[in-house]
């Protein structure tokens, strides 16, 4: 019976130690996240190049630990234990997307992906799925929607298709980049028309 256990000892042996360095590793990137804010906040723009070029990170994923670690300090952090760095900086990008309301918070983000459990993934979609939509976009969505409709019935489903695709893209990202996707029709050549 000695036998039958030892796979299981060392698979439990195994798992213990993974555990271990992931808690490891995630205390580490918040020790570096609290130390890159600390930087920028007493040293400025010089303090933080000059840890770009020392730690060997590009100066993006240190303006994103920072941005996090002034934003969510350890107080903040505290009161969301199961939250994952992924889940603050998805937080962060979320509330860029509103002028107004509470969605301009990260905190508020934050505190409803640990409220409700959210995957980071799930606090992307929720960011985007609440995001205000543009009230001059919405007739030009709409009419978009009635092209593709129009479209599937006259029998020109792919194209209507396209054009769903279009005005599900610009509902939920025009209002973010600025830019509107429409369809060429010059461009657009039906699969029955090139066979």
């Amino acid at each position: 019976m000695a036998i039958a256990n030892a796979p299981d000892k060392i698979l439990a042996d195994l798992i213990k130690r993974f555990v271990r360095a992931l808690d490891q590793e995630r205390t580490s990137r918040w020790d570096q996240i609290d130390v890159a804010a600390r930087i920028a906040e007493q040293f400025g723009y010089v303090g933080v190049r000059r840890l770009v070029g020392e730690a060997g990170l590009d100066a993006r994923t240190v303006q994103t630990y920072i941005r996090v670690g002034r934003t969510f300090p350890r107080t903040v952090r505290a009161q969301f234990p199961t939250l994952l760095f992924t889940h603050y900086r998805e937080a962060l990008q979320n509330a860029a997307l509103f002028t107004s309301g509470p969605g301009t918070d990260p905190v508020w983000w934050a505190q409803q992906a640990f409220y409700f459990g959210w995957s980071t993934g799930e606090l992307r979609r929720q960011g985007r799925l609440q995001m205000p939509v543009n009230a001059d976009a919405a007739p030009a969505a709409e009419d978009v929607v009635h092209r593709a409709v129009r479209m599937a019935m006259e029998g020109r489903l792919e194209e209507g298709k396209i054009e769903a695709a279009l005005a599900q893209y610009n509902a939920l990202y025009a209002p973010v980049t600025g830019t509107v996707l429409t369809l060429c029709r010059a461009s657009y050549v039906p699969p029955e028309a090139a066979s």
